[in-house]
Formats: structure tokens, C-alpha cells, sequence
């Protein structure tokens, strides 16, 4: 790993603006869901008050301890009890909502008595918890209604609810490594590509699994697709998520000059913190 953490973390109170977006943005990228992290970005985002809309939209990226979690509600109150409300506020507000339900459950339901203050956040709590209910089903149910979704929108992208009940089913699945990689290589060795939507759960949960062997498949689907699908980028992230040697390689093979998607695979490489691909970058 080429990328110093704790130089990121320093970084986040530097006086420019810019400097702190960007450290903010490559913790995001090389370190997410690590621990450690809100601390500091909730110290800079108070420090650097009138500037920290990107800081506050971080946070949701990273594990909370229980003090950092108990201080998120704290700054979210003094937020939501400002007298007049800037668009920064508004923004800043919105952002801390839709960061609590981003924590893992287990942190919310460990701090269930910090709820009870506000009936607003009470629902949220019950919201969260009725998600955690579809995701710790087992992992035989959750891959069986994955499929069904999937068949249901075999021609397209789900609707938006459906949507978001994959997620869940998705993440759910996150919680069944090994189940999880066996069915997905399976599937991506046997699985006619075809179903939209299938490809796209598959795509995701091999770049968050890191299934090597699912490497030549995203490339398949990544170089078939158009740019402006949501696989295409999906197939990027996830070849980064992977970042194995192979990644770098196959990337290599295909960054010709007269390749439309050069600039893309150029930006994979940055996800990637490791010797193999900033040599290939150089």
C-alpha cells in the first residue's frame, strides 16, 4: 500500500479547502469503512464551518466507535436547532440523516437510546431496523429473491423500490462471504449474459467480495457495454475494488491509443493503491 493514512487524516485540517476535499476523497477511496476517520472529519467539518459540505458527506464512508457515533447525533442536533438555517445547513443536515442509516446496525441498535430525543430519528432507527430484518434472512432466501427480482426485470433496470430491496439483498449477501463467492463465480461461468440486472449484482458483489476469478467476466461485460450504463462503471469499480495484478495486466493489454475507453481504465489504475499499478500509470 502506497497511500499513508495517517498523512490523509493530517491533512484534513489543512487551511485550502481543496486540500481537505481531496484527502477527504482519497480516504474515501483507498480507506472506506475503516475506523478512525469521523473523529477528524467531524473536528475539520466544525473548524472549517462555512467550507465543509464535502467533509460531512464523508462521513457516512467510515466506521463509527461509539463516542464518534454519539457526537455525529450531537452535531445533527445542533445542526437541526440552528435558527436560520443556510443552504450549507440544509445540505449539511440532509447529509447526516442519510449518514446514520449508512452505520452499520449493530452501532445504531448499541446506541438505540440516543433515539429517543427526537421522534423524527426514532423512525429512522425503525426504518434501519426493519432493513437489518430483510438482510440477516438466510443467505439461501436472500440469493433466491435476488434471482426473482432479476427475472422480473429481466429486459431492464428495476424500479426503484425493487431497487432498493436488492440492495438490501445484496448486502445481506456481503454477510455470507464464502456462500456468496462460490454462488456469484458459479453463475458468472454458467450465466447467459443477457439479464441486465443480474449482471449488476454480480459485478458488484465480485469487486466488494475481491473474487479474482471473476476478473475476466467484468471485463467481458465492462468492454460490451455502453458508457453511459451504470455496468459500465459498476465494472470499473469493481476491477479497482479487486485491484489484483491480472486487473493491472488486462488493463494493459487494452489501453491502446485508439481504445474509446482509455481514460476510463487510466482512472481504475488510481483505485488501485499498489506498486503493480503505479508503475503501469507512470
Amino acid at each position: 500500500m502506497i497511500i499513508n493514512k495517517a498523512r490523509l487524516i493530517e491533512l484534513l485540517y489543512h487551511e485550502k479547502e481543496n486540500v481537505r476535499d481531496d484527502c477527504a476523497h482519497a480516504l474515501t477511496s483507498f480507506f472506506k469503512k475503516s475506523n478512525g476517520v469521523i473523529h477528524h472529519l467531524l473536528e475539520s467539518a466544525m473548524k472549517y464551518s462555512k467550507n465543509n459540505v464535502s467533509l460531512v458527506a464523508t462521513i457516512k464512508y467510515f466506521v463509527p466507535d461509539d463516542d464518534e457515533f454519539q457526537n455525529v447525533l450531537k452535531y445533527l442536533h445542533h445542526m437541526n436547532n440552528t435558527e436560520k438555517q443556510t443552504d450549507l445547513d440544509i445540505n449539511n443536515l440532509y447529509n447526516l440523516k442519510t449518514t446514520l442509516m449508512e452505520f452499520p446496525f449493530e452501532i445504531l441498535n448499541r446506541n438505540k437510546n440516543c433515539f429517543q430525543f427526537s421522534s423524527e430519528l426514532l423512525k429512522d432507527y425503525e426504518i434501519a431496523s426493519n432493513r437489518e430484518k430483510v438482510k440477516n434472512q438466510s443467505p439461501d432466501k436472500l440469493w433466491n429473491q435476488m434471482v426473482e427480482l432479476c427475472k422480473k426485470y429481466k429486459g431492464g433496470m428495476a424500479e426503484k423500490d425493487d431497487r432498493a430491496y436488492g440492495q438490501l439483498l445484496l448486502e445481506g449477501l456481503l454477510k455470507h462471504r464464502d456462500y456468496t463467492r462460490r454462488k456469484v463465480t458459479i453463475y458468472l461461468g454458467n450465466y447467459d449474459i443477457g439479464n441486465y440486472q443480474m449482471e449488476q449484482y454480480l459485478v458488484k458483489l465480485s469487486g466488494k467480495l475481491k473474487i479474482d476469478e471473476a476478473v475476466p467476466y467484468l471485463f467481458k461485460i465492462f468492454n460490451s457495454s455502453d458508457f453511459m450504463e451504470y455496468i459500465y462503471s459498476d465494472c470499473l469499480t469493481a476491477l479497482g475494488e479487486i485491484g489484483s495484478k491480472e486487473v493491472v495486466e488486462e488493463i494493459e493489454k487494452l489501453y491502446q491509443p485508439d481504445n474509446k475507453n482509455r481514460g476510463a481504465l487510466a482512472g481504475t489504475l488510481g483505485k488501485i493503491p499498489f506498486e503493480y499499478s503505479e508503475n503501469l500509470a507512470i
